[in-house]
């Protein structure tokens, strides 16, 4: 998960830089999972919120 929040974080500073598909499936599967979130799970969905589709948001919500 932390190597997922740096590739975001190198993507939002240059947007060639693409996320895998399975890599943005595998991030929604986890925090789907959890039914509980700590500050890790908050932190990961702050930092990687920009690579989550409008449906993945409005559901966190």
């Amino acid at each position: 998960m932390n190597r997922l929040i740096i590739n975001v974080a190198i993507h939002t500073l240059d947007p060639d830089y693409t996320i895998s598909d399975e890599d943005k499936d595998f991030l929604t599967a986890y925090l789907y999972s959890i039914e509980e979130w700590t500050e890790y799970e908050l932190n990961l969905f702050g930092n990687t919120m920009i690579i989550l589709s409008v449906d993945d948001l409005i559901f966190f919500r």
